[in-house]
């Protein structure tokens, strides 16, 4: 209300102004048309005077002329007709001339009269026009200055209030979206992690399954191994044995050529033939072993044909079964019967001729070992190329997994490091605030300090008169800056309300005064009442322990101005005492008033307190802008005056 009261009248204040100023230019430009129309009348007056002047100087010297010729008729003067008639001639010019004359003259002192009228009538009318506007049109242009003035400081500071509370809502949508983002960035890194340390925990497991299977394969192929080189052993042992005996046969039943060479060497020629014989024994065994296999592997083509006609004919069987010819479908079935027994006999008959041929064979056991040998060797070799292939089959899984899992870990690794980031940036705001809140709060300890050692004297709640303290002129010593004389002026003027000040305050619903002390906080933001029997100096000085709170308080810039009534303005003006001027210990009353909020009644006990009081107020409200750093300032000054007094303590 308050702030649209004064804007009311802020806007009142330029509507005049502006009324003033249309005004002031009307009259100049009215008194411009008046000076230029009565230039121009005055002009022509002029030029019409000068004009006569010049036809009076021609009719001057027109009658010098006349007089000057009828002075010489006259001295030459003759009796003939023609002269006198000459004469009379110039006679009638001569007063022609001097009547025209007289007639101009007059003319001309009648221009001037009007002139001199013209003069002596809008004169003093522009002058006082003049004068007019010289002394309305400064104060006007310094109004209208001041009314704009105030327009823009009111509303730069409506803009300025507006972009606070813009700045503050956006600081705080981006501070809470910026929580969001890192809450739900955690919650993902930790999903992450946790599934990553799930997918690494099947990868573990899958890899020790596979490791598993990789030792019981190299158990097998060991095995396998082993039986390999035991078969090996057993076909060197045997195929050694077959030598032996094959020599021994040779040596017992050889030629006669062998008895007469050396023994030793006919045993070298006896095992080399043996040699020869086991080996062309054995290339011939492979032989009909190929053949053998050949033939098995015809068998069972037939084998498997047979058992494709016979699932054929079970088909159609099953499909004649609905069929009225029963007698062609057990022919059929018969045909069947008599095909496979065929085939089952001829088989059996090509094995047993194939047995018996390799019993009658003398080699038939080094044949079987052959063929145990090769078999095992085909297994083997299988059998290692299924382990290798399984191994690298194996060997690729794991290092897909390998790669997968390192893959994972590191991108777990540069969420865990992006949040870990951006939860170190948030902690070092948060140790910034932190430590910038410490900093304000030794400095407000500071301050509280310095504005307790710098009190001057303290001011008694009683009815004695407070005076405001003077400071004492000091010189600032070496590596000082020296104080500034405004910030000694205004902590001249708010030291009293630092110390606190006696007054009377009217608490609704009650209706008496109430006794209180008027305190200014020690950051120069609030007014405080504390109740008499426990001031603010006290309380502060108490330590944390005993800490008090104050009855009530305003803030500075909730505060608008101070309002003096007019018995307490007759009062200030007649310098009147309590003691002389009422019973009331408060009898002079001032108000607070306060934007937005009740006003605050107070009162107080003598004319010097009151001046105190309001002057204080006024520098608090002319400083408003800038209190924190006056109170900052302050800070200083308290030190250097803690340090200027310490020597006298």
């Amino acid at each position: 209300m308050e702030v649209l009261c004064s804007r009311q009248e802020a806007i009142a204040s330029w509507v005049e102004a502006e009324i003033g100023m249309r005004q002031v230019a009307l009259v100049k430009r009215r008194l411009k048309e008046m000076v230029e129309d009565y230039g121009s009348r005055a002009k022509a007056l002029e030029e019409a005077i000068a004009e006569i002047h010049v036809d009076l100087d021609r009719r001057a010297t027109a009658i010098l002329q006349l007089k000057g010729a009828q002075e010489a008729k006259e001295a030459t003067s003759a009796t003939s007709a023609t002269s006198v008639f000459q004469e009379e001639a110039l006679e009638a010019e001569l007063l022609q001339e001097e009547s025209l004359f007289h007639l101009r003259h007059r003319q001309v002192q009648g221009l001037e009269e009007r002139l001199q009228d013209l003069l002596a009538q809008e004169g003093p009318r522009m002058e006082a026009l003049g004068a007019w506007v010289a002394v309305h049109e400064p104060l006007l242009t310094k109004e209208l200055e001041r009314s704009e003035k105030a327009e823009q400081a009111a509303a730069a500071e409506a803009a300025c209030e507006a972009a606070k509370q813009e700045l503050t809502i956006d600081l705080a949508k981006q501070r809470r979206s910026e929580h969001v983002f890192l809450a739900e960035a955690c919650a993902a890194a930790v999903a992450e992690a946790e599934r990553a340390a799930r997918q690494a925990a099947a990868l573990y497991r899958q890899r020790g399954l596979l490791l598993r299977d990789v030792d019981g394969l190299g158990r097998e192929e060991r095995a396998a191994a082993g039986r390999a080189e035991s078969a090996c052993q057993h076909l060197r042992r045997d195929r050694r044995r077959a030598v032996a005996a094959v020599a021994k046969g040779l040596w017992e039943q050889g030629p006669a050529s062998l008895r007469g060479v050396c023994p030793k060497e006919a045993r070298q020629r006896a095992a080399a033939q043996a040699e020869e014989l086991v080996e062309a024994s054995r290339g011939e065994q492979i032989q009909e072993l190929r053949s053998l296999n050949e033939e098995m592997a015809r068998v069972n083509a037939e084998m498997v044909e047979l058992k494709e006609l016979s699932k054929a004919e079970d088909a159609q069987v099953e499909a004649a079964w609905k069929q009225p010819n029963e007698a062609q479908r057990q022919l059929k079935v018969a045909e069947a019967q008599e095909a496979v027994p065929a085939a089952r006999r001829s088989h059996s008959g090509i094995r047993r001729s194939g047995s018996v041929g390799r019993k009658a064979e003398p080699e038939g056991r080094l044949e079987t070992v052959v063929l145990a040998l090769r078999e095992l060797e085909q297994q083997q070799q299988a059998e290692m190329a299924a382990r290798e292939s399984q191994a690298m089959e194996i060997q690729a899984a794991l290092e897909a997994a390998e790669a997968s899992l390192q893959r994972c870990r590191a991108e777990n690794r540069a969420e865990s490091a992006a949040a870990l980031r951006r939860l170190r940036r948030a902690s070092g705001e948060t140790e910034d605030a932190e430590r910038k809140c410490c900093e304000l709060a030794a400095a407000k300890e500071r301050v509280c300090r310095a504005l307790r050692d710098m009190s001057f004297g303290t001011l008694r709640p009683s009815n004695e008169v407070v005076c405001a303290p003077e400071a004492e002129e000091r010189r600032p010593g070496d590596g000082e800056a020296p104080i500034e004389e405004d910030l000694r002026c205004f902590y001249r003027q708010v030291l009293p309300l630092l110390q606190g000040i006696a007054v009377g305050a009217l608490r609704p619903p009650r209706t008496a005064l109430e006794e209180r002390q008027l305190v200014l906080s020690s950051d120069f933001q609030r007014l405080e009442l504390w109740m008499p029997d426990v001031p603010a100096t006290r309380a502060a000085a108490s330590g944390p322990a005993r800490k008090r709170v104050a009855d009530t308080f305003l803030r500075l810039e909730t505060l608008a101005r101070v309002h003096l009534p007019k018995a307490t303005q007759l009062a200030i003006q007649r310098k009147a005492a309590l003691t002389s001027a009422s019973k009331s210990r408060f009898s002079l009353r001032f108000e607070l008033v306060v934007m937005g909020s009740d006003t605050w009644h107070l009162a107080t006990s003598d004319v010097q307190t009151l001046q105190i009081i309001t002057s204080a107020v006024k520098a608090l409200l002319a400083a408003k802008g800038r209190l924190g750093a006056l109170a900052l300032s302050a800070c200083g000054l308290g030190d250097r005056r803690k340090q200027s007094d310490s020597p006298r303590l």
